[in-house]
């Protein structure tokens, strides 16, 4: 897109956490390039502005707060870059596309007031048996939902919730997304996880 406008310059949100996982090994960022050998003026034609590099999400949130930004904005959960595809593990299709932005919508409004550093649905590979309303058998997709805490973004603890809002996610998800068979919760930290699946 840089390219179609014609843009000389491409400011990007890179923080440290993003250099540290893609140099390590961990991941590989899409917003990570000249610290992994890549020169974008060269390969893209445009320069590449990284003015957060050295900050981790905490101290991006005490900048933009010092910014005078509002708080929605200062304590926003991260949104991957590449977007909601990200959060489809397999091939990615309008289909799976469409139930992730469906589930992506009631789990953020369902957890909108739980105070954690990211929560969000993820499609995963592959289907599961269930039972629809009416007894028969139904084979349909599986959603995890991924709700973590952590100040840096290296490190992550996934957070213990009440069992009555785990339910009424469910609940949402089932009946407002009948594609859906099967919704799991990942209970998994970081290390050894990642908190995004991809």
């Amino acid at each position: 897109m840089a390219r179609e406008l014609g843009a000389s310059i491409v400011l990007q949100g890179t923080i440290a956490a993003d250099i540290i996982e893609t140099a390590g090994g961990v991941k590989t960022q899409h917003n990570v390039l000249e610290q992994i050998g890549i020169n974008p003026l060269e390969k893209y034609g445009f320069k590449i502005v990284e003015p957060l590099r050295e900050l981790f999400k905490n101290q991006v949130r005490l900048v933009a707060k010092e910014l005078g930004l509002p708080n929605e904005i200062v304590n926003r959960r991260p949104f991957p870059g590449p977007g909601l595809s990200i959060r489809i593990l397999g091939e990615v299709d309008e289909e799976k596309l469409s139930i992730i932005k469906s589930a992506t919508l009631i789990v953020d409004e369902e957890l909108a007031d739980i105070e954690c550093f990211q929560a969000f649905p993820v499609l995963l590979e592959g289907r599961a048996t269930g039972v629809s309303e009416n007894s028969s058998r139904k084979y349909g997709y599986i959603i995890a939902l991924r709700i973590v805490e952590s100040e840096d973004a290296l490190t992550a603890k996934y957070l213990r919730i009440d069992w009555s809002r785990l339910d009424r996610v469910r609940n949402r998800l089932l009946k407002e997304v009948p594609e859906v068979t099967r919704v799991l919760y990942d209970i998994t930290d970081k290390p050894p996880a990642t908190i995004e699946f991809e």
